[in-house]
């Protein structure tokens, strides 16, 4: 049975976060300076990236896009801290209509940190973190530690926050530098309440990222039973139970998916997957 780790990325993803991570995909580096050691160097051109990303966006602006963030823009020097943070909300909702999740993240930083609230500075992290896991490992660092202060930040305002804990060792995990300690902090949300969805979420994933199938069958299992309205939860059953040998349950798990998808072109293509599937188990 072929493997379902496309239709998980298809789903997470989305298109909008995409099309904002292709800005980096295949970006060739400036020329290296012979002075500068190499650490320095990557992280200097990474974030020279991520900054030429969001200053070219607006440059490139076009039609009401263009007319909408110059009219923000211009009222921004003459208003209060309230306001300006407002303006930054709505250049953020102007980016995210067109797609751009990357540039909406960064006004959605520049917001909270005038609002100052953790609930902003969390929904900005976890834009953050959803983009970093598209982009090449050259920017995915910078982007995941932009989240990370978002995080950080969040927890300042309120250190019992359980979505920016889930944010922060979600990052420290991808980060790869010491993911046992990010999925203890996960692990210590749920033990305050075991039915916490993010946590439960991104355990999950990480389950299936480490190849702990079993694991993974549990966790999303109990993801349905918290929000049965999460159908991505039937892709990740479906590729778990194919890992563990029970196609059965897979291709079940899929007409699952199928049966709730409003994604016509991923509902279609799941079905392809389907007939497939169970054309290959008749044969046998």
């Amino acid at each position: 049975m072929t493997s379902l780790g496309k239709w998980q990325w298809l789903t997470i993803a989305g298109g909008a976060i995409l099309m904002a991570s292709l800005f980096f995909v295949n970006r060739k580096s400036p020329d290296k300076p012979t002075q500068m050691p190499a650490a320095a160097r990557d992280s200097a051109s990474s974030r020279l990236n991520f900054d030429s990303l969001i200053t070219q966006a607006e440059s490139q602006l076009t039609g009401w896009a263009k007319t909408k963030i110059a009219s923000y823009n211009k009222a921004l020097p003459a208003a209060g801290t309230a306001v300006q943070a407002q303006l930054y909300d709505s250049i953020a909702k102007v980016y995210d209509s067109l797609g751009l999740q990357l540039q909406a993240d960064y006004y959605l930083e520049k917001s909270a940190a005038l609002l100052k609230s953790a609930s902003t500075w969390t929904r900005a992290g976890e834009g953050y973190f959803d983009i970093a896991l598209l982009m090449n490992p050259a920017v995915k660092g910078v982007v995941l530690q932009r989240a990370l202060n978002c995080f950080t930040q969040a927890l300042s305002v309120d250190s019992a926050s359980p979505d920016a804990k889930v944010g922060m060792g979600q990052c420290i995990v991808e980060s790869g530098q010491d993911p046992m300690k990010g999925i203890g902090i996960i692990q210590g949300v749920l033990q305050k309440d075991s039915n916490n969805f993010k946590a439960q979420l991104a355990l999950g994933e990480f389950s299936m990222e480490s190849g702990q199938y079993p694991k993974a069958i549990g966790r999303f299992s109990k993801i349905l039973k918290l929000s049965p309205a999460y159908i991505k939860a039937y892709l990740y059953l479906a590729e778990a139970y194919e890992r563990t040998g029970d196609k059965k349950t897979a291709v079940a798990c899929l007409k699952k998916y199928s049966t709730f998808a409003t994604d016509t072109s991923l509902k279609r293509q799941v079905e392809e997957y389907i007939a497939k599937f169970e054309s290959e188990s008749n044969k046998q």
